[in-house]
């Protein structure tokens, strides 16, 4: 399995690797993986419209413009770094928000939100 860098791998991996991978990079240069930042930035706006309140993973999903597989699975990763928390029910919907420390990280990544809307 040559270039397969263990990214897609859905039945091994250990979350080590997964928390890990969760805030560093999509590829060796670095960078955050895109649908990470979608996310992120689509909870800050959620704090901001819904004054903290939850997001449906539906909504999430569709604002952040990303499968509902991959906003599980980015999800799990970011709740694992401690920057959102996210609540599932048994009947496979939930909500998602970030956290007092996710609120802090996407500050210094994103800058202010109010700012960043024209709010301010």
């Amino acid at each position: 399995m040559e270039g397969d860098h263990g990214e897609r791998n859905e039945r091994g991996g250990s979350a080590e690797v997964d928390e890990r991978d969760a805030i560093s990079h999509d590829d060796d240069d670095g960078r955050l993986d895109p649908a990470i930042v979608a996310v992120l930035l689509r909870l800050r706006d959620a704090a901001v419209e819904a004054r903290g309140a939850p997001w449906s993973l539906a909504k999430l999903g569709k604002r952040a413009r990303v499968p509902m597989s991959t906003l599980r699975r980015t999800l799990t990763q970011l709740d694992a770094a401690g920057l959102t928390e996210t609540i599932l029910r048994d009947d496979g919907t939930g909500r998602a928000m970030l956290t007092a420390q996710g609120l802090e990280w996407c500050a210094a990544l994103f800058g202010d939100a109010a700012a960043a809307r024209g709010d301010a």
